[in-house]
């Protein structure tokens, strides 16, 4: 399960997926679409350092779009303010 969190208004999303490598690819289809349905775009990304969203080509995706990484502890809930990832928009 993927959930993405907009810590301004507290909106949840939740996608199911069947493999943790389906991760990337869910989050770069996931910011095309919020991005479009809400007209702000992703600043900042907050993940709890899992290896599967901790892969060079999604390093490079979030440079090339300017999305800043904040990678906590793994297991500590308290670091990420709400759940496992979180999304902030501007």
């Amino acid at each position: 399960m993927l959930t993405f969190v907009d810590d301004f208004s507290q909106e949840v999303r939740v996608y199911f997926l069947r493999d943790k490598n389906e991760t990337c690819p869910m989050f770069k289809t996931s910011k095309a679409l919020i991005e479009n349905q809400t007209g702000r775009k992703i600043k900042k990304h907050r993940n709890d350092n899992g290896l599967e969203i901790c892969l060079l080509d999604f390093n490079e995706f979030c440079i090339i779009h300017g999305i800043v990484r904040h990678k906590t502890l793994g297991g500590k809930p308290q670091q990420n303010g709400l759940w496992n990832v979180a999304i902030r928009f501007y």
